[in-house]
């Protein structure tokens, strides 16, 4: 059975491919210590390709370390000075960014993507970076993607009902680049419309 697997390589490769996907999902935060690996890895493929030695362990370990850090960038983002993760679950903001798609409209309510620019409370005004979502409830004015957006609200991160093969809503998020969210009544919001030259919407991403 494992002669007939390793004479088509393409599919071992890939199981370890999708096994090191899958460990990097459950397993996050040990990107560190994979790189350090990675290289000694490395270094043994070369030899044995140099050395004409043949070799089924290397090669397996080599992708599922590779497959690991492919999602590290989401399911264990860096912390970077000024991140909008650094700053949920805090106090209220006033909050300033730029909506970076087309909104999401229903009756009374919309919600949107909001890459955020500034945070600013009573004591101090902060430069930042990253993104929300924000549902806006209400009647107000229309929002498009481009416009520039003020509000107040507390910054929440996204949480899971933890039901046993419940869906993920946190990974989701992240895995779309968005780490919190933010509400606010229509009536309380600020629009600054088009800030960006020739804004051209995204795609809806559902």
């Amino acid at each position: 059975m494992s002669e007939s697997v390793f004479t088509r390589p393409v599919i071992p490769l890939l199981m370890a491919l999708i096994g090191g996907i899958v460990l990097g999902v459950k397993l996050p935060g040990h990107g560190v210590y994979v790189l350090g690996l990675l290289p000694v890895v490395l270094g043994l493929v070369a030899y044995r390709i140099i050395k004409r030695q043949s070799s089924r362990i290397l090669p397996l370990l080599l992708f599922t370390l590779l497959g690991y850090l492919s999602v590290q960038a989401w399911t264990a983002p860096p912390e970077r000075p000024g991140h909008i993760r650094t700053y949920l679950g805090t106090h209220t903001w006033t909050i300033s960014g730029v909506v970076a798609d087309r909104p999401k409209v229903w009756p009374h309510r919309q919600k949107l993507i909001l890459d955020v620019l500034q945070l600013k409370d009573a004591q101090r005004t902060i430069q930042v970076n990253g993104r929300i979502q924000v549902a806006v409830y209400g009647q107000g004015p229309p929002i498009a993607f481009g416009d520039k957006l003020t509000l107040r609200s507390r910054l929440k991160p996204f949480r899971n009902f933890n039901n046993p093969g419940a869906f993920n809503y946190e990974r989701h998020m992240q895995f779309k680049g968005i780490w919190g969210s933010a509400y606010t009544r229509a009536d309380k919001l600020v629009v600054q419309t088009d800030v960006l030259p020739n804004p051209t919407p995204k795609s809806i991403q559902i």
